[in-house]
């Protein structure tokens, strides 16, 4: 049995497993425990057998994703059962002004982090251990190191206003919400000065 599914019974959703657990099959006096197990070794005949009356069906789980809204899963009662799998449903809510705040604060870290990713490797091929290692040789008495120095510097400025300016229209609603990786494919090229 491939997991997560649903457990139908009348035309309802009585359960969902979407890892193996034991579970009861039955109630009262009648009940039967049965070990997790089953999922893995029991065939389509083992489980007619064993839990009759049980309709078993895939579980599909996919919860949309809406700027300014959380997805909230709605009751197992009002989940569609169709003839091959049951969906669950959700309903989209408004996020409070703290969620929203929350929110934001969690992309500008991811995207922060990201972006010094992105300045550190793009220097290491060039032996510097970081964007600030590179900076750092703004005014070297090597005139190829100074001018690398301060080519990295202009350019993680770029970078980094680049960054902020397009956070800033995420998080007023100006445009959609970007992934860090997004952000990172935005951002203007470093140009390495002649040798």
């Amino acid at each position: 049995m491939i997991l997560p599914v649903a457990i139908v019974i009348d035309g309802s959703v009585i359960a969902c497993f979407r890892d193996a657990a034991p579970f009861i099959y039955g109630s009262g006096d009648d009940a039967v425990q049965h070990p997790s197990d089953a999922w893995a070794l029991w065939s389509p005949s083992d489980w007619a057998t064993m839990c009759p009356g049980w309709g078993i069906l895939p579980l599909i789980d996919t919860s949309p994703s809406v700027a300014g809204k959380r997805a909230e899963q709605k009751p197992m009662a009002e989940w569609t059962i169709g003839a091959d799998a049951v969906t669950v449903t959700y309903r989209l809510v408004d996020l409070t002004p703290e969620e929203v705040a929350a929110q934001g604060a969690a992309l500008k870290q991811q995207v922060a982090a990201a972006v010094q990713r992105h300045l550190d490797a793009t220097v290491s091929p060039r032996n510097y251990t970081s964007a600030a290692a590179a900076v750092s040789y703004v005014g070297d008495p090597n005139p190829q190191w100074d001018a690398e120095g301060r080519a990295v510097l202009a350019w993680r400025s770029a970078v980094w206003t680049a960054c902020f300016v397009a956070l800033d229209a995420v998080l007023s609603g100006e445009r959609p919400p970007l992934t860090p990786e997004e952000m990172v494919a935005e951002l203007p090229p470093l140009i390495w000065p002649e040798a």
